[in-house]
């Protein structure tokens, strides 16, 4: 299966249109008596914003089939973590335009005001990532439904996700304790959890962002590498399906 590929890259910290690739269905030891799904993504991670309603689609879809957990991938980290029209150019560039022709997701007025304006925006993956594991480990059932609200935080609301204070209404939404969730967040073992999950990504080699994998039975695989609609989705579970 080829694909265009619309990703957010971990290596060059850029989120584009990419190369087509192929989608990898391989065969693993490991056995599980349901479907599993990881999605690999990022809270700063643009094509991951336009994916979010197809994503929903699709979870909606198999809410009692599979089981879906999510990875922060660390988009921006070390030498890439600095202000949004500095170390990512290319959004204000009309790199956002490209993912609401192709998604049909909008990205929010307070957001573009921002990137035309003053541009303030710092983009770090560590502090939304240290909230998504404080969530995984305590309320890990909400954990998916988090990490898109991060997403709509970014980009829609134009929320700095670099000020844990700025978390409250969307840990309000998930029904978490904010007073919890302020004495977890300066715990040492939340970072380190989430740069577990930055070096599960890079261990992968997946490459960009966002990417599915599947496993069950006999099989793990790459259901999708980039954004791809709820339909292209439906059709890829299908193939995988009928190959085990």
């Amino acid at each position: 299966m080829s694909e265009t590929n619309y990703n957010c890259n971990t290596e060059t910290g850029v989120c584009e249109v990419t190369s087509s690739q192929s989608t990898l269905i391989e065969s693993q030891k490991e056995t599980t008596a349901k479907i599993k799904i990881t999605y690999y993504y990022d809270a700063l991670c643009g094509w991951c914003y336009g994916f979010t309603n197809a994503f929903k689609q699709f979870k909606e879809a198999h809410s009692q089939d599979i089981d879906f957990e999510v990875v922060s991938g660390g988009l921006f980290t070390g030498g890439r973590v600095g202000y949004i029209n500095n170390v990512a150019p290319y959004i204000k560039q009309g790199a956002y335009k490209n993912v609401e022709q192709v998604t049909g997701v909008l990205f929010g007025k307070k957001f573009i005001d921002k990137i035309f304006g003053e541009g303030d925006i710092l983009l770090n993956s560590l502090p939304p990532a240290i909230a998504l594991s404080i969530v995984k480990e305590n309320k890990p059932e909400k954990s998916v439904e988090f990490a898109e609200l991060l997403l709509k935080a970014a980009y829609k609301d134009g929320v700095d996700l670099n000020n844990f204070e700025a978390y409250k209404p969307y840990l309000t939404i998930i029904n978490f304790n904010i007073v919890t969730f302020n004495k977890k967040v300066t715990d040492e073992k939340y970072k380190r959890l989430a740069m577990a999950d930055f070096d599960s990504f890079v261990k992968k080699q997946l490459g960009g962002m966002p990417t599915l994998l599947i496993e069950h039975k006999n099989k793990k695989g790459v259901l999708s590498n980039g954004y791809a609609d709820y339909q292209e989705l439906e059709k890829r579970l299908d193939y995988y399906l009928k190959t085990i």
